[in-house]
């Protein structure tokens, strides 16, 4: 810390501190002493660590990449220089922002009452089956909500979309099990509806 009041004393604009990962204590520390931008470098060792761990097969290089700078930041830096830019780059442009979340979600509301419930209805009304019981019901939903699976699977199977992949498989399943559970109220309003008015 004598260093950096040394330096803020002398009129600097921004204080660097190095190593980054073996000071976060002084990284935080000068955040809350004093009004100055932080500046933290993750030096070429703690990149090399990284690096070679990976190769070896002891971590995961994109986990600990983000675990590593996201500590940095949460320390208090405003701004990190690091061998790990360019990665850190390509990782996070590959995870998936809250408004493609938003979106799958929303498909997720919807589809099985716009697809499922619809076709059910007009499945059941074709074939003349006036009180089809609740469970009868949710199972011609699902049916008909999983005609629509190769669209949730249309998208390609790489890194770039693994996080949205994995994102429209979660929900699916909870779908799925909210409709067979009768936890969709959509679905069972749809269904008292059917069964009250044909």
């Amino acid at each position: 810390m004598m260093e950096v009041e040394t330096d803020i004393n002398e009129g600097v604009d921004i204080v660097m501190i190095k190593p980054a990962l073996s000071y976060l204590d002084l990284i935080a520390e000068t955040r809350r002493k004093y009004n100055i931008p932080v500046s933290a470098y993750s030096v070429s060792g703690e990149y090399a660590l990284v690096k070679a761990a990976s190769q070896l097969g002891y971590v995961n290089e994109k986990d600990i990449t983000l675990e590593i700078l996201y500590s940095i930041k949460r320390a208090g830096a405003d701004m990190i220089v690091t061998y790990f830019a360019k990665s850190a780059f390509k990782i996070s442009s590959r995870i998936m922002r809250n408004d493609e979340r938003f979106e799958i979600q929303r498909a997720f509301d919807l589809l099985p009452h716009v697809v499922g419930a619809s076709w059910a209805t007009v499945g059941f009304r074709m074939e003349g089956i006036r009180k089809p019981t609740r469970e009868e019901f949710r199972e011609k939903t699902l049916e008909y909500l999983k005609m629509v699976e190769p669209v949730f699977e249309s998208y390609p199977k790489n890194e770039d979309y693994a996080e949205i992949c994995k994102y429209i498989e979660f929900r699916k399943k909870q779908e799925y099990e909210k409709i067979i559970s009768g936890e969709n109220n959509e679905i069972e309003t749809r269904y008292d509806r059917y069964v009250d008015y044909g």
